[in-house]
């Protein structure tokens, strides 16, 4: 999400920004960080990109 082709704590970070409108995403920024791929970036968005990082699945 933020560039470095790594999934880590920054990705999160950069996501709450977007969903909190801090900073305006890129189409790039905003398609990477719509990970449940709904069309809009949200907490959803945030809580599956934490899940990513903890290696966890919600449908366990």
């Amino acid at each position: 999400m933020n560039g470095d082709n790594t999934i880590n704590i920054l990705d999160v970070i950069k996501t709450i920004n977007i969903v909190l409108e801090k900073i305006q995403p890129t189409f790039e920024e905003s398609y990477a960080a719509d990970v449940n791929n709904d069309g809009v970036v949200d907490v959803m968005d945030v809580v599956c990109t934490v899940n990513i990082i903890l290696g966890t699945n919600p449908s366990d």
